[in-house]
């Protein structure tokens, strides 16, 4: 081929690869424009608060942000994080990517989409590098199958429009790669300092990048190991070529007095979450305790980490290693595994990530297969290979998977394309001789299928309607829970499983809470706001709970500042902290509560159902009452009530109640009354409550000696066994408990 065609290919590479870029940015933008850098439990926000800093000024970082989440603060204090990282000037990660941010902002203003357009460019250019490197080392046509299937592989372009490195990391690979495959197919002087400025560069992108110098190291002492002395020029000028780029970085810390060679504070607690036992090695999950234990043991030392990680699975030694093998396997699945965003999610919404249609479903498959018929042609593919088992081992073995393989994927087009190149050449000699590697492909695209889409037609819209609620993006939040409703609208709510329609009641009603908070102004605005992100915290769970109740917070922390003496946050507050299981904090929330309005009912429903979980019976029963008496009915409520006041160790205790008056405890035909409504209010799968509702209504049952109740109660327990088989035994035991009672009562069961 000569060089106008090559020419003319590599244009044809980047120019689609640039239109479907520029196609998904435009089309990001219009259908859903959430601005992920406005949370602030994101990497983007942290990405995006360095940049203005830089842009702003502050170009050696004095006041260096750090990211302060939920599970930071629950493993130690921000000061203690501080002085793990050795002050807080540590740069928090590699620092390229917010200058390169700060660049950006400083040309183009602080905008979102010019960023995303910048990172599109960068992507077709990391395309066309891939056609490059694909033609130097594989021919023509294995570089213009690598540089389309990556042009057109949806889960790499995807991270174009966030506030996120990787893409351009996956960038920095490739130019690493073609420089060390000059250096060994050349070998000059020139090449080995080149490859050294290189793996500099992608260092101050990435923390791994001096483990690779070390291993470039070897690879010129591999060269030269007939007359090892010959090895210490290219090394030398591999440490000379990384030092010209990097040294800035390393003068900035001296400069403002953070470690010299820290270029970021991660690496120990990553390797815990993505490897100790009982960790998936997938998903982001630190082990708060473990976590919290090893660090402070091995002072946030990494290789300390590394080992006392390792050895938590002292007792299965093999689970490491099984663990190692399933996030390999895992590596090369189809399956895109959430982290700071979730690429099913915004599939279900943007066609251009369905005209992207190639994903780590095929490339993951033929990848391996080209890594394996590309032996033949080893010495020529030497450089793509030692860079791509060298970043996956990475990978695999130090961090949680989430995003983090998108560095690899233009190595993985590669790989694949000389997967195709190879089973076409086989194709055109001998068609026969084809099937071997189309068969295994088969297999190994079986194995990698992912799991189908948890966003359905039905459910698409409701996750981005509460994130552009998270963001206080009204507009946008109402057009998508304009298109929940819609979605859902043919449905049969009542064939539905109830659990479900009572969470969609629940978005619903918070829903209508947060778009008329914006009616109000001032402190009120504030307070109903955060009323209702308290709503959404005790309808959700996971990452998006956490995420509601940050915002809760922050919304009730200003209604205090704008007005002292405004009632409600405390009781919000109390909402949010019992929803996320801090019942101490809680306690006091409702407390202070109650020294605004003493008869605040829901805030005595906290109390009262606190203390009863912390066995503190007869504290529980005033508040439970109070908060009965005041119009609260749910069915937790109601349970927790029916069960202290159906209890006979209750039959000679009383409480006061507000007024002076005196509240005899044991009532067992209320009990009776308030377990009965209490099951017909509770969902099937809120166990705790129908647990508390049969034990009531055997309690009071036995009591009165009342039939009808005890088999109530029974039939309680039996539509448990059907909900929760997993603890049959012990909702047959209690439904046994209960013919014993009949029986001594001689009260036929039928």
């Amino acid at each position: 081929m000569n060089g106008r065609a090559a020419v003319g290919l590599g244009l044809l590479v980047f120019v689609l690869a640039l239109a479907v870029r520029l196609a998904h940015v435009a089309e990001y933008r219009s259908e859903v424009g959430l601005d992920v850098s406005r949370i602030a439990q994101s990497d983007n926000h942290v990405f995006a608060e360095w940049a203005r800093q830089i842009a702003a000024g502050d170009v050696l970082c004095r006041n260096q942000p750090h990211a302060w989440h939920f599970w930071t603060r629950q493993v130690a204090p921000d000061a203690q994080w501080v002085d793990w990282y050795g002050g807080e000037r540590t740069y928090h990660q590699a620092p390229l990517y917010p200058y390169f941010l700060a660049a950006v902002f400083r040309s183009f203003g602080d905008d979102r989409t010019a960023v995303a357009i910048v990172q599109a460019v960068l992507g077709a250019l990391t395309c066309l590098l891939t056609f490059v490197l694909g033609r130097r080392v594989a021919g023509p046509r294995v570089g213009v199958v690598a540089g389309l299937l990556l042009a057109l592989c949806s889960p790499y372009f995807f991270y174009d429009v966030f506030l996120l490195r990787d893409g351009p990391i996956a960038l920095l690979v490739v130019v690493a790669a073609l420089a060390a495959e000059r250096v060994l197919r050349l070998g000059r002087r020139r090449d080995w300092l080149g490859l050294g400025a290189a793996l500099g560069l992608f260092t101050l992108m990435k923390e791994t990048g001096p483990a690779l110098l070390v291993l470039a190291i070897g690879l010129a002492a591999w060269r030269h190991r007939a007359a090892l002395r010959r090895a210490a020029l290219p090394a030398g000028l591999l440490v000379l070529g990384f030092l010209v780029v990097a040294a800035p970085a390393y003068a900035r810390n001296v400069a403002v007095g953070a470690p010299t060679f820290r270029l970021s504070t991660r690496g120990p607690e990553v390797f815990i979450a993505g490897n100790a036992a009982g960790q998936d090695g997938r998903s982001w999950d630190p082990p708060i305790d473990l976590t919290r234990r090893i660090l402070t043991e091995t002072g946030f030392s990494l290789p300390g980490a590394m080992i006392e990680s390792i050895e938590t699975h002292r007792s299965a030694p093999t689970g490491y290693l099984a663990l190692l093998w399933e996030k390999t396997r895992a590596f090369f699945s189809g399956e895109e595994i959430p982290n700071n965003v979730n690429y099913d999610q915004f599939r279900a919404h943007l066609s251009t990530l369905r005209i992207g249609f190639v994903t780590v479903t095929f490339l993951g498959p033929a990848c391996l297969l080209g890594l394996f018929l590309g032996l033949r042609r080893r010495e020529r593919l030497a450089a793509p290979y030692l860079l791509f088992l060298a970043l996956s081992a990475s990978v695999i073995a130090l961090y949680v998977l989430g995003r983090f393989r998108i560095q690899v994927l233009p190595l993985m087009a590669l790989f694949s394309a000389v997967a195709i190149d190879d089973v076409a050449r086989r194709l055109r000699r001998a068609p026969m001789a084809a099937l071997p590697p189309l068969l295994a492909f088969g297999a190994l695209l079986w194995v990698a299928w992912p799991k189908p889409s948890v966003f359905t037609a039905e459910n698409k819209h409701a996750a981005f309607m509460m994130m552009h609620v998270v963001t206080d993006d009204l507009e946008r939040a109402r057009r998508f829970r304009d298109a929940h409703r819609a979605a859902i609208g043919d449905l049969d709510l009542e064939a539905i499983d109830p659990d479900q329609r009572r969470f969609l009641a629940a978005l619903d009603a918070a829903f209508e809470r947060y778009e008329e908070a914006h009616e109000h102004r001032g402190a009120e605005r504030m307070l109903r706001l955060g009323r209702a992100y308290a709503d959404y915290v005790e309808a959700t769970g996971g990452f998006l709970q956490g995420l509601m109740r940050e915002r809760a917070f922050e919304c009730l922390d200003e209604a205090r500042r704008l007005d002292r003496g405004l009632a409600g946050p405390d009781y919000e507050t109390g909402r949010v902290l019992m929803a996320s299981h801090d019942l101490d904090g809680a306690v006091l929330s409702f407390v202070r509560e109650l020294g605004f309005a003493p008869e605040h009912p829901g805030a005595h429903r906290g109390i009262g159902l606190i203390m009863y979980g912390l066995e503190r019976r007869d504290a529980s029963v005033r508040h439970l009452e109070m908060a009965i008496r005041g119009g609260e009915d749910d069915a937790a409520l109601l349970a927790t009530s029916a069960l202290v006041r159906g209890s006979p160790s209750m039959i000679d205790k009383s409480v006061p109640l507000v007024g002076g008056e005196m509240l005899r405890v044991y009532a067992p035909e209320l009990a009776i009354e308030r377990a009965r409504a209490a099951r017909a209010a509770a969902g099937p799968s809120e166990v705790e409550v129908l647990l508390r509702v049969g034990l009531a209504l055997y309690a009071a049952g036995r009591g009165l000696e009342d039939r009808e109740a005890l088999l109530e109660g029974r039939a309680v327990f039996e539509g448990l066994i059907e909900a929760q088989p997993g603890r049959a035994a012990e909702w047959e035991r209690l439904a046994s408990v209960i013919d014993d009672t009949l029986a001594a009562l001689h009260l036929s069961p039928r």
